[in-house]
């Protein structure tokens, strides 16, 4: 074939007819949906027999396959069936298969989000308004239209400064951004009519708006340390009974506040309708489980190490704090108390905060230089 290039496009030229008879075969599973409506077929056999269809008939007759490899296929099959090594070999390759699903699930942080955002409304749709259909979608996308003009704002350059000196660079840059810009805008505007069109017929009760709120914006905002809108805020009250470890609490409170409003709708749910066990066992899965252990990850286990390392210096007592005479810490120059001032093995004595930040910088006293 190599030699003979006529050979070559004569096979291509089979191959191409094979493609296009499979894609005019395939076609008629457009007409699935139009079935299950007039005929009212079950949509199980339906897409049992769709899927039938389109791996084993459509094959076939394209000739991507022949009878002789069905039967051997088939034969094989059944023969590993019989097998208790064959059994257990493939009992074992599943359970590898789920868990590098798990595993891969679990490291896809972005992903993970959007999937229990979308989890969590469709079960307090479940449990509190389940004659409103898709009104879960539909907060949803509103929701993550209020997010993301919020995000836009924040994160604008509202000072834009040129760089390039070349007519080309610039036409290409002003074209790049006006056609983003109108591709967002186009994209907002049809999200707002949509949300317009259906308003009149969304009618969610209190519940299910002040939890689904509540829900968005701690997974979407509160959930991380960096750039928590929250720990920014109790950090600005200068609550010294936290010690300085707001960029820990918030987060490990808001998670924990997360998986526990998601325990909560899937009781409802379940409470509803014992028909929805299987959107409860996902949700599960992903806002409680899965939640859980990155909960225990990115929460949990830094919290213990910044504790053991507060464990180091106990709190100081009144007689103490009366004995040094001087309620001042020595590195902020704040008040302290008896409750947020720690004292050193070398009987120095100064905010939790101030001690922990210096410990993990210096490795030492901040008034002697004795090693800590």
């Amino acid at each position: 074939m190599v030699g003979n290039p006529y050979r070559y496009r004569a096979a291509l030229r089979q191959l191409d007819n094979r493609h296009a008879t499979a894609g005019c075969l395939l076609a008629v599973l457009f007409l699935v949906p139009f079935a299950a409506r007039v005929y009212h077929v079950n949509m199980t056999i339906l897409l049992l027999a769709a899927s039938l269809y389109a791996v084993v008939v459509v094959p076939l007759i394209t000739g991507y396959i022949t009878c002789g490899s069905i039967f051997r296929i088939v034969r094989m099959i059944s023969l590993s069936l019989f097998n208790p090594r064959t059994i257990q070999y493939a009992s074992l390759q599943v359970l590898l298969f789920f868990l590098w699903l798990h595993e891969l699930y679990s490291s896809l942080h972005t992903i993970h989000t959007t999937v229990i955002q979308v989890l969590y409304f469709l079960v307090s749709e479940k449990a509190f308004c389940p004659e409103q259909k898709c009104v879960s979608l539909y907060a949803l996308l509103f929701c993550t239209m209020l997010a993301y003009l919020y995000q836009s704002l924040q994160t604008r350059r509202w000072s834009q400064i040129m760089f390039t000196t070349t007519t080309a660079d610039f036409l290409r840059l002003t074209t790049t951004f006006i056609i983003l810009r109108l591709g967002k805008g186009v994209a907002m505007s049809f999200v707002l009519i949509t949300i317009t069109l259906q308003f009149d017929d969304l009618e969610p009760c209190a519940p299910f708006i002040i939890t689904t709120t509540l829900y968005f914006i701690i997974t979407q905002f509160l959930k991380n340390p960096k750039d928590n809108i929250l720990v920014t805020a109790v950090r600005y009250m200068d609550l010294y009974i936290f010690e300085g470890l707001e960029e820990y609490w918030i987060p490990l409170l808001m998670n924990s506040l997360a998986i526990l409003l998601s325990i909560i709708n899937i009781i409802i749910a379940l409470n509803q309708d014992s028909g929805n066990i299987v959107l409860c066992m996902v949700v599960m899965y992903t806002n409680v489980i899965i939640a859980f252990q990155q909960l225990q990850e990115e929460c949990i286990e830094p919290f213990k190490e910044q504790l053991k390392l507060l464990e180091r210096f106990p709190l100081a007592t009144k007689e103490q704090m009366a004995q040094r005479g001087d309620t001042t810490c020595p590195v902020c120059l704040d008040e302290m108390n008896f409750l947020t001032a720690r004292i050193t093995p070398c009987r120095h004595i100064f905010h939790g905060q101030c001690l922990r930040q210096c410990v993990l910088q210096y490795q030492q006293c901040p008034m002697c230089k004795q090693s800590l």
